[in-house]
């Protein structure tokens, strides 16, 4: 009887998809189902998106009833538009982490199968826009009771993002300073000669 099903229904499937853990990342883009209302979207959005004349703000609002879905479309989506950095990309057993072609191959298969060339099309046009998504739990990142916590919770995934020390903003702050001086490489082999630690041991 198992026989007459394309997929596997013995497979686990996690009914709960966080945004923010990509440890299953690649199964969740294999098992993700491209509605009819999903795909209207994601044209309207990469429509616009891909156009470098559009003067649309750049914020998107995602909304839906809780278990909706919700969590799974912006991890799809913040694969689309750009590479995840790898430490945010693992899978289970070892395995590589899937890259933003492979999502977008993925989805432009589904497309295919739906017989939607023009989202197929709007996919691959987005692949050539080079980009990077840091996709982050805001709450879980902002101080609490600080005037800029919002502000300061970008700036700190970003500059983990560029291998500053996000934890602290002022060490972060001297990275970048050192870099943008072409100083940074050197000032690591300093102080690994003089602490006996590398740097991103001894910067916290």
């Amino acid at each position: 009887m198992k026989q007459i099903f394309v997929k596997n229904i013995d497979e686990k499937i996690d009914g709960v998809v966080k945004a923010s853990d990509d440890g299953k990342i690649a199964d969740e883009v294999r098992e993700y189902v491209l509605t009819n209302e999903i795909q209207t979207n994601l044209e309207q959005f990469l429509d616009t998106y891909n156009d470098p004349t559009a003067d649309y703000t750049n914020g998107v609002w995602i909304s839906g009833f809780f278990g909706s879905g919700k969590s799974h479309l912006l991890k799809i989506l913040s694969h689309i538009l750009g590479d995840a950095p790898t430490q945010h990309s693992t899978d289970d057993n070892n395995r590589e982490p899937i890259t933003r072609t492979e999502v977008i191959d993925n989805m432009k298969a589904k497309a295919l199968q739906a017989e939607n060339h023009e989202l197929e099309g709007l996919l691959d046009a987005n692949l050539r826009i080079p980009a990077m998504s840091l996709l982050f739990n805001i709450d879980s990142i902002s101080q609490k009771g600080s005037k800029t916590a919002l502000m300061d919770a970008f700036i700190r995934v970003f500059d983990d993002a560029r291998g500053y020390y996000g934890a602290n903003k002022y060490v972060a702050k001297l990275e970048r300073d050192l870099d943008n001086d072409g100083c940074l490489e050197q000032f690591k082999t300093e102080f690994e000669r003089l602490a006996n630690k590398p740097w991103s041991k001894g910067r916290a």
